[in-house]
């Protein structure tokens, strides 16, 4: 049996994927994106291109735009609703203090920079 496997740049790609084109606010995806900017991995912007080709978000046409693109999904997310959608997965709900407008802003410029979000 063959198994597949994505190393984590793809994996991030797809998370990104996920937050500019789902029409919903799912929590885990900004858990997880925090995560990925935490732990200094950069999406695979190839793969992240493909997806958008097969599934167009509002927010971002091209994958080198993905940083600017959650920027602004940033602020019109109801981070209120992020962490009502997470908080029964977290184990410690000290963890949904991190989810708001504010941590994801800081997280995705740190990154920008080269610096670890965290």
């Amino acid at each position: 049996m063959a198994l597949t496997t994505y190393e984590l740049p793809s994996l991030m790609a797809g998370k990104v994927h996920a937050l500019l084109a789902r029409p919903f606010t799912k929590g885990r995806d900004w858990y997880d994106l925090l995560w990925y900017l935490g732990s200094g991995v950069e999406p695979n912007t190839a793969m992240l291109g493909h997806a958008l080709q097969q599934i167009p978000s509002a927010w971002c046409s091209k994958s080198g735009q993905w940083r600017e693109a959650l920027m602004t999904k940033v602020e019109t997310t109801d981070w209120a609703v992020v962490r009502q959608d997470i908080s029964r997965f977290l184990e410690n709900s000290d963890e949904l203090k991190m989810l708001e407008r504010d941590t994801m802003i800081t997280a995705l410029n740190q990154a920008r920079n080269g610096k670890r979000a965290g």
